[in-house]
């Protein structure tokens, strides 16, 4: 298509009354026409209404002028698209088949992470020999589980052989159990050749899927194995089963088994700021306010600074950077590269079932938070904690003007905890969640009392601001990977190499893709109930299943019918998003506290408003000098100043666009 430009069409000229009689007509629109009263201007100037003139003459009737116009709409848009297609099809990923491009961002992030998979290997098997001793305990609860699984097919397929449950595996299977499991010909997965430990325990894999659980039709898997197999191809299964190995070799990403687990990511994924702390910032007339707490309420007060210009930091991709593993000096932690999980490794419950400590789990949670290892490069674990954390009073207003603690709470919109003027205008405004308990992501200096989720990085920085953990709920670790530098830095250089001219192509296909690809790893998919059409016997068996909610008759024989899932059904890696997340506000308060505060004078600003990767703060500078003054007059550390700024900021001296968009950078 040679036109990639769209055209005019004068939407103000017909109405839903005259259409018809309107572009029945064949001589062209009148100019005024093409006057928009939104923009309050017409769409084409002089020269170019002549030009549709003579275009209009190649219509019949302004319908076919309309026609065409949509046509030319939809077919602009073929050349774009056939680009985004070649430029996905690079890196072996179908834009025909994922239509979303968080997920074909995605894609292209865990391609690169297996760009050196090759499917004729035979990986290394990582486990030599059994480490896991099964217990008649385990056995009876394993047991209990198929027979639940063999009794649940029967009910779900009534018209299907049926599985005999006399014949499942029981508690007096134990030795026959033992004997294979000891055995060396069989004490194995028998489809990755792996042994079982505490973490990868064995499963029993039916061999005649037609039987259910009986010892002599299974053998044994590896959990996640046995779950790749079902019926499939043995070399589907292969390349599964060796791509699953790849992934433990090089400590990769695992989608969540573990049900707990999937939940806290769930619950524990916090998005970026939206807020505004100041509202009012006029040059030459406000003041730079502050908080302190005086033992007893927050005061607001003016300092005797009086603002000069508003200054705007804007990292430089602050997603992609949070999992790049790429080093930065400013991070003090596991030398300098924040690191992304893996495959979960274990969980830890800090309590039992009826609230009761597990002292000894507890104090291990414990020693692993505070652990100084923390500062040891090259780590083999990184860990998630569901804490409470207490801000000490002492540290009150060192934190108050940028509370460091990013989570979600629910807030009470009454007139006790948001004040009087918040709360009138709310009513006077018809504000709907006045009086109402509302949920909010806000900054606070602590918990409040209740326990959120952290990434270790984000709480190692709170903990060295001086926070306190008082209370563990779990600890969660997971194999540490740099899965994801070679997709940020290859794509970060090709978007520099585009804006400085050295390549050619579209810097913004490469920004998107980074700047969405770690959304898909957090997509909510397991909330939806399914709807599906079915004939009357699947119908039945959907409404005799306890994940029914609704249906409707189509045909005699056809029914429309609305399931929800009766437990979780965890697709993506959770654990990416929620570390990519986390560690991202790790890497914004940063630059707040661990340069900001450290070198300007702290009554010489204040924040306006913060975004995601954003925050906008008055200055009080030199009201003489211009805008581009930045900290320049409120610097009261200069040596460090200079020594670090640019670090994270342009370095004038170097003046480039690899320089100005780096990693880590503002």
């Amino acid at each position: 298509i040679d036109n990639s430009a769209k055209g005019v069409f004068p939407y103000e000229a017909i109405n839903t009354d005259d259409f018809n009689e309107v572009l029945s007509q064949s001589e062209p629109f009148a100019y005024d026409d093409f006057y928009s009263s939104l923009t309050q201007k017409h769409l084409i100037n002089e020269t170019e209404y002549e030009q549709y003139v003579i275009d209009a003459q190649r219509f019949d009737s302004r319908w076919d002028y309309l026609l065409a116009y949509n046509d030319n709409d939809v077919e602009m848009m073929i050349k774009p698209i056939d680009n985004l297609i070649n430029l996905n099809a690079k890196y072996n990923v179908d834009l025909i088949s994922n239509l979303s491009l968080s997920k074909n961002s995605a894609c292209i992030k865990y391609a690169l992470a297996y760009k050196d998979f090759d499917p004729n290997i035979n990986y290394a098997i990582i486990n030599n020999e059994n480490t896991f001793i099964p217990t008649q305990q385990w056995w009876t609860y394993k047991c209990e589980s198929y027979y639940y699984q063999d009794q649940k097919f029967n009910k779900l397929h009534p018209t299907k052989p049926q599985r005999d449950l006399n014949k499942c595996v029981s508690n007096d299977d134990f030795d026959a159990f033992m004997k294979m499991y000891n055995d060396p010909k069989t004490n194995c997965c028998h489809l990755c050749g792996e042994h079982f430990t505490n973490s990868n325990r064995p499963t029993l894999d039916r061999i005649d899927n037609e039987v259910g659980h009986e010892l002599n039709n299974c053998k044994l898997a590896c959990e996640s194995c046995n779950k790749l197999r079902k019926d499939n191809d043995d070399k589907v299964t292969r390349l599964r089963i060796q791509l699953k190995k790849y992934c433990k070799l090089n400590k990769l990403p695992m989608t969540i088994a573990n049900e707990k687990e999937y939940y806290e990511l769930r619950e524990g994924i916090t998005g970026g700021l939206s807020m505004v702390m100041h509202r009012y910032n006029l040059k030459g007339i406000t003041h730079i306010n502050k908080f302190k707490y005086d033992g007893q309420k927050v005061i607001s007060y003016d300092t005797p600074n009086v603002m000069s210009h508003v200054v705007g930091v804007d990292f430089n991709s602050l997603y992609p950077s949070s999992f790049s593993s790429n080093h930065h000096e400013f991070n003090p932690y596991h030398g300098g590269i924040m690191y992304m999980p893996g495959s979960l490794v274990t969980r830890f419950e800090c309590y039992d079932k009826d609230g009761n400590k597990r002292a000894d789990i507890y104090k291990k949670c414990m020693n692993i938070i505070y652990s100084k290892h923390r500062y040891d490069a090259n780590p083999s674990m990184v860990f998630r904690a569901k804490v409470e954390l207490v801000c000490p009073k002492g540290l009150i207003n060192k934190l108050i003007n940028f509370p460091p603690v990013f989570r979600n709470f629910d807030i009470n919109n009454d007139e006790e905890t948001i004040g009087s003027y918040m709360y009138n205008y709310g009513k006077n405004n018809g504000i709907s969640v006045i009086d109402k308990t509302d949920t909010k992501l806000t900054m606070t200096l602590d918990t409040m009392g209740q326990f959120r989720s952290f990434g270790c990085y984000y709480l190692w920085f709170l903990i060295d601001l001086g926070l306190k953990v008082v209370n563990i709920e779990s600890l969660s670790l997971y194999e540490a990977n740099k899965a994801f530098n070679p997709f940020v830095n290859e794509f970060m250089r090709k978007r520099q190499d585009i804006i400085a001219g050295v390549e050619s192509g579209n810097e913004k296909f490469y920004k998107i893709s980074m700047n969405g690809s770690y959304g898909y790893d957090g997509m909510n998919t397991e909330k939806y109930s399914k709807v599906k059409i079915c004939d009357s016997d699947k119908t039945y068996q959907s409404i005799i299943s306890d994940t029914y909610i609704n249906g409707y008759k189509i045909t005699d024989d056809t029914y429309l019918v609305q399931s929800n899932p009766k437990t979780y059904r965890c697709k993506t890696c959770l654990q990416v998003a929620f570390f990519t997340l986390d560690n991202a506000k790790f890497w914004y308060l940063t630059f707040i506290y661990k340069f900001m505060l450290k070198c300007l004078d702290v009554n010489k600003f204040h924040l306006t408003s913060a975004d995601t990767d954003s925050a906008y703060f008055a200055v009080a500078g030199d009201i003489n000098d211009s805008n581009d003054q930045v900290f320049k007059h409120i610097i009261k550390d200069k040596a460090f100043y200079d020594e670090h700024i640019y670090k994270f900021m342009p370095d004038p001296s170097i003046n480039t666009v690899y320089d100005e968009k780096k990693i880590l950078g503002c």
